[in-house]
């Protein structure tokens, strides 16, 4: 997917697997950690159709004090690519690129005005023309 400065190439499915062993406080507080976490850090998970976290806690005595806790949570990562000529490994589409951990925004430090010269100029779009009106 063009992202402008950026492509998306594709995505990566994972698993991540965590392996507590004899807990010994509030059961739920895993399962509350690890879904706080989750709004916080993965806020597409529904969007990315991902199951919810498969948390298996198992009490290791009869009166339920120390626990054994196996999380395993899906994750989707976007795998993201830049225009780098000069030290690119992944040459796709004639070109070389560099992966990226983050998305390049592009943000503007200067403007060269702000409003139009006329009240009505002529812009060009895909080929036809049209009429900008500046309203006072």
């Amino acid at each position: 997917m063009n992202m402008g400065h950026y492509y998306e190439l594709c995505r990566q499915h994972h698993r991540c697997t965590l392996l507590i062993e004899r807990y010994t406080g509030d059961s739920r507080l895993i399962t509350a950690w690890i879904a706080a976490w989750l709004k916080d850090h993965d806020p597409d998970r529904d969007n990315d159709r991902l199951p919810d976290p498969d948390i298996d806690i198992e009490a290791l005595d009869a009166s339920g004090t120390q626990w054994d806790v196996d999380v395993s949570i899906e994750f989707i990562e976007p795998v993201l690519i830049h225009p780098d000529d000069a030290n690119g490994t992944i040459t796709w589409n004639g070109s070389q690129w560099s992966l990226i951990d983050q998305p390049v925004i592009d943000t503007a430090e200067e403007l060269d005005r702000l409003d139009p010269a006329e009240d009505e100029e002529q812009h060009q779009v895909n080929g036809r023309k049209l009429a900008v009106r500046t309203l006072s």
